[in-house]
């Protein structure tokens, strides 16, 4: 291939759907995947790049105009003289072919003509193989960095004495001389760390060399057409202590030929004092060399350094014989003796004596002596130091804590001894030790007032002032947590907003606290951005808002972004791992696992419509609590989730006239919730106010993925019968793979395909809101099991399995007849493996349950009714109670009912229905209530309809009591349940007892010998099943509370089989999800 081949062009969006599958190429070569694992589509790469601040957003094409590279160069978020590659990829086809290479130098004459002097990359470690193409070009490791690449072509092309060295050798790359090593970059010239650019053409040469620290060049040297012109700065040492006095030196080689007038300014930065200053002009004659060095000292106002920003710098302004050069001198400008710690406050108990420990640190290669001044509120002492060179020691201060806010204030101020004994300040250090006491709310700044934390007795928001970044994390951590970034426009993405440096005031109102951040937008002049954070003590919540102010005269565009967690999606403090998601969209709330992408960007809809309330919220794992984020959803054009967590909101553009104010974001994040359902009871009287939720009210989440049967769960036994399975996903991610059949035992089964019969088949591509279908044949063993569960089983990208419940039927039918016991009538029921008899002219009771060895399992008094322990009017077996919230009438006479034999397909039994006379409050509302089996099944559903033929809002409570007696005695009978901690089994002794009412895990199982009855509240249905034991009685208590709207139906539903064990109550509860 030829450089001509294929071309570079500026992206469009009509290419997004091409991009799309260029990008999803890329994972072939991306360590984890490109994109996160999520594919791309035509949607995601429009919302990524159709509306963005990138200088350029640069697309190879191959020689046959297919999308093979991409390239984007961004205004660099924190320097304004720099830009930002912010990806560079090739289709995996095209590698070794030189796309790279072209995308880079395109993206390197693009920004040396918008004026830009360095474009910086950030690569990995594993890249490697990568480093010759990056170094080629002139990319530069930085050092003691995770492969943070620095390019200083673009400023280099615009210094005038290389100008017209580039004038006469236009192509660059070809004289570039460069050391391809795969390292860092670490050159140390005459003390100094700098990096060194090289070019050569026959005799012709050019030199020039960046100071590391200072991110911009300190020197040149130019040979061209036989003349030789160098000037270089240098630095004693780039360590620059403060009170320490260090050398600084320019260098001029004239070999022109000719006499050189020099004209100089040295600027200094702020601290920098001149013991001797520079000459402002002299003159270099041929073949001259000449060096001037003047000392200096950096006092405590000098800004520190920050290894993420270009230092301090002193500032050459050279005029050589008329033609302009600047050039930069930098350094790593620290304290020579330093007082810090590693939090911001200590947190003591109020009343008490605490310990503040301070790090001291000698930063020089020297001994040290000195004093450190302690100013503590009523208190001033003084601690002498000598420390070894590059020694970190440390102090104790002993502090007493008041009994209540505000925090005591500790200021920490080295003085550095010299040899006169003369004493020079250095940084002073601030600490608060807050007292931890409720009602706690103050606000704590750090030493240079660039953070601040606003803190609760539940909650510390960490507020950087540049950028107005914050973080919410418990009072007591100091990393990790939940961030919150805000960036106005469009266009969004890597802007200089970032460099922002708000202001802030505090305001307090009653017991609310709140810190209002001001900035001016550099992206949209003329938008003025106000933050603003609220907490008060007592509460486990944040509430963040955004305002935006047109201070112009001229209309202004502005809209804002919202990004959670924007710096790491990688959670590395068990504290802060989330184990269950929940998604709320417009259909259901999806339950998904954060290991896994299935609910990621683009899979999830992103249009507010799509969704059915305004928050996400998830479950921590280290405590089980609940927190969640809720918005209001007014402003919100788009929405974005990550794993299925809020991440990203973005607010409609709206127009602003001079003066008019916008609100594009307005959110809360609230913590330390016992349920989901909490959640949303705080979303609906924050922004829903649809309605008071009810705590009968049960949150039904779906999973990313589920399989179903598309029919009934039946399978009769000793037959082979097909079934149809849906697969339904929530979202569209690809799950290449297999799909197999795990059967219960004797079981046996395939795939039905239109190729016949398999025993694997490929997994459907799956589509949200269209299941797709799967037809199995299954051959089931005559067994006397309930239920089976068989499992399709998923191998691919993840191991899956998905539960397929079936109730187990045979050939026999469910027989149903009258039967009169001493004169009064009831029905019967046998299906071949129990039998029952159903109380029909008062009551409803179910009676006489026998299994078919004969042996019985409730007590009962029928046809008599008579008082029994609590319950006035007791007839026995399994008697529904029906009451009123404010009552339990335990104590009246059972309702006269009628009955008939009932049928829902497979399932047939009696049903009793009564209008209630006996209560008051509930007179006139009409019960159903059926008994209902299979044939030869244990399983029995006990169904509970009601109908409100009034206009009233009925609030009822539905207990079925179960009068336990297996063989007519109590006697050796053994309790099951589940408590608050494990599954309890109690043997009868002589003390009442009574379980918990467990509504996530609802059943309970009485036994003796052979004979068991299990009590359970299917998926889907409310209730608790409890067991109680007062030594003259034990009942199986099921117990649910509902609530029926005007003229509307309401239905429960539990269930109990016979003599099964409680390994099965997962299977059925699922088989008989409602």
């Amino acid at each position: 291939m030829t450089e001509e081949w294929g071309r570079i062009i500026v992206y469009h969006p009509s290419m997004a759907a091409k991009a799309a599958d260029m990008f999803n190429a890329f994972s072939e070569l991306w360590p984890g995947g490109f994109g996160g694992g999520v594919p791309y589509d035509e949607q995601r790469v429009r919302d990524w790049l159709d509306n963005t601040s990138a200088l350029a957003d640069l697309i190879a094409l191959d020689e046959e105009g297919n999308l093979v590279g991409y390239c984007g160069l961004y205004p660099h978020y924190r320097d304004s003289h720099a830009a930002y590659i912010s990806l560079l990829g090739v289709h995996p086809e095209v590698v070794g072919k030189r796309y790279g290479k072209r995308l880079l130098l395109k993206a390197l004459e693009i920004a040396a003509k918008e004026g830009v002097q360095r474009v910086d990359l950030n690569t990995w470690s594993g890249n490697l193989k990568a480093m010759p193409l990056y170094k080629k070009v002139g990319l530069v490791w930085v050092p003691d960095t995770s492969v943070y690449m620095q390019d200083y072509i673009p400023g280099l092309l615009q210094i005038p004495l290389a100008e017209e060295w580039f004038s006469a050798h236009p192509d660059w790359y070809t004289y570039f001389k460069q050391e391809l090593t795969q390292g860092p970059d670490k050159r140390i010239v005459d003390g100094m760390e700098v990096y060194i650019y090289e070019f050569e053409a026959n005799n012709d040469r050019l030199t020039a060399e960046v100071d590391r620290y200072a991110w911009r060049f300190c020197s040149i040297e130019r040979v061209l057409k036989g003349k030789k012109i160098a000037v270089k700065t240098r630095l004693l040492s780039h360590d620059i202590f403060i009170g320490i006095p260090n050398r600084i030196t320019i260098e001029i080689v004239n070999e022109t030929g000719e006499d050189l007038p020099i004209t100089l300014q040295v600027n200094p930065f702020k601290g920098l004092k001149w013991i001797d200053t520079f000459p402002e002009s002299f003159t270099v004659k041929n073949r001259e060399f000449v060096r001037i060095t003047r000392k200096f000292v950096v006092d405590s106002t000098a800004a520190i350094f920050n290894p993420d920003k270009a230092s301090e710098v002193i500032t050459w302004n050279i005029t050589i014989n008329d033609q302009p050069l600047v050039l930069f001198t930098g350094g790593r400008i620290r304290p020579a003796v330093a007082v810090s710690a590693q939090t911001l406050y200590t947190l003591a108990p109020p009343g008490k004596e605490t310990v503040v420990y301070l790090d001291v640190i000698n930063h020089t290669e020297e001994e040290v002596t000195g004093e450190i001044d302690v100013v503590l509120t009523g208190d001033h002492r003084t601690l002498p130091f000598t420390l070894s060179p590059q020694e970190v020691s440390g102090i104790e201060i002993p502090v007493a804590v008041p009994d209540s806010p505000p925090a005591v204030a500790l200021y920490a101020t080295p003085f550095l001894k010299d040899n006169t004994n003369a004493h020079f300040s250095m940084p002073s250090h601030t600490h608060s030790v807050v007292p931890y006491c409720r009602d706690l709310a103050v606000v704590i700044t750090d030493t240079n007032q660039e953070e601040c934390v606003l803190l609760t007795d539940f909650v510390a928001v960490h507020i950087k002032r540049e950028r107005g970044r914050v973080r919410i994390a418990p009072p007591s951590s100091f990393a990790g947590g939940e961030r919150i970034d805000f960036d106005v426009g469009p266009p969004y993405g890597l802007s200089l907003d970032r460099t922002l440096t708000y202001g802030y005031d505090v305001t307090k109102e009653g017991k609310y606290t709140t810190i209002e951040l001001t900035g001016t937008s550099i992206l949209i002049p003329g938008a003025q951005i106000k933050k603003y954070i609220r907490v008060a003590p007592g509460m486990h919540e944040v509430e963040f808002w955004v305002t935006l102010t047109n201070i112009t005269a001229n209309k202004v565009h502005a809209g804002g972004r919202m990004l959670i967690s924007e710096e790491s999606r990688i959670v590395v403090s068990l504290l802060d791992s989330m184990g269950r998601v929940f998604t709320p969209l417009k259909d259901t709330i999806i339950e998904s696992d954060p290991s896994t992408n299935f609910m990621s960007e683009t899979l999830v809809p992103q249009d507010p419509a799509c969704w059915k309330e305004s928050w996400t919220a998830a479950q921590k794992l280290s405590e089980g609590s609940f927190f969640g984020w809720i918005w209001k959803p007014e402003p919100i054009d788009r929405i974005e989730v990550w794993n299925g967590s809020l991440y990203k909101l973005e607010s409609k553009t709206e127009v602003l006239n001079p003066g008019e104010v916008y609100e594009p974001v307005h959110i809360w994040y609230t913590f330390s919730h016992s349920s989901l359902q909490d959640i949303r009871r705080r979303w609906n009287q924050l922004v829903g106010r649809k309605e008071v939720l009810s705590p009968l009210d049960k949150v039904v989440t779906t999973p990313p993925v589920t399989v179903m049967l598309a029919d009934t769960p039946f399978a009769e036994k000793g037959k082979t019968s097909k079934k149809q399975l849906e697969i339904h996903c929530a979202t569209a991610y690809p799950l290449p793979g297999v799909l197999t059949l795990i059967l219960p035992p004797r079981w046996k089964g395939h795939f039905v395909t239109g190729d016949g019969v398999s025993e694997r088949i490929p997994m459907p591509v799956l589509t949200p809101g269209n299941p797709a279908f799967v037809e199995v044949e299954l051959s089931v063993p005559v067994t006397p099991a309930p239920s089976e569960v068989v499992q399709l089983h998923f191998s691919g990208e993840f191991e899956l399995d998905f539960d397929i419940p079936f109730l187990l039927v045979d050939q026999k039918s469910v027989k149903v007849k009258n039967v009169d016991v001493e004169g009064h009538e009831t029905m019967e029921v046998s299906n071949g493996v129990i039998t029952f008899q159903v109380v029909t002219g008062r009551g409803g009771n179910l009676i006489r349950l026998k299994d078919s060895k004969g042996h019985s399992f409730f007590a009962d008094n029928f046809p008599e009714i008579k008082p029994r322990l609590f319950i006035n009017y007791n007839i026995g077996g399994i008697q529904p109670f029906i009451f009123t919230l404010d009552r339990e009438m335990l104590f009246l006479e059972p309702e006269k009912t009628e009955a008939r034999i009932a049928e829902e397909g497979l399932w047939k039994g009696v049903e009793v229905f009564w209008t209630i006379e006996n209560q008051e409050l509930l007179r006139g509302q009409q019960y159903c209530l059926k008994y209902l089996t299979l044939p030869g099944s244990s399983v029995v559903r006990v169904r509970l309809e009601h109908h409100n033929p009034t206009r009233r809002l009925i609030k009822w409570v539905a207990m079925f009591s179960a009068d336990l007696e297996f063989q007519k005695s109590t006697e050796d009978m053994v309790l099951t349940a589940p408590g608050g901690t494990q599954t309890w089994v109690r043997n009868r002794v002589r003390k009442p007892f009574l379980s918990l009412s467990n509504s996530s895990n609802p059943w309970v199982k009485a036994s003796k010998g052979d004979q068991s009855l299990v009590f359970l509240i299917p998926e889907g249905f409310s209730g608790v099943a409890r067991v109680l034991d007062v030594t003259e009685m034990m009942a199986g208590l099921l117990i649910t509370l509902a609530e029926t709207e005007p003229k509307g139906m309401t239905v429960t539903e539990f269930a109990f089989a016979v003599n099964e064990s409680e390994k099965k109550v997962d299977e059925l509860r699922k088989a008989l999800e409602k």
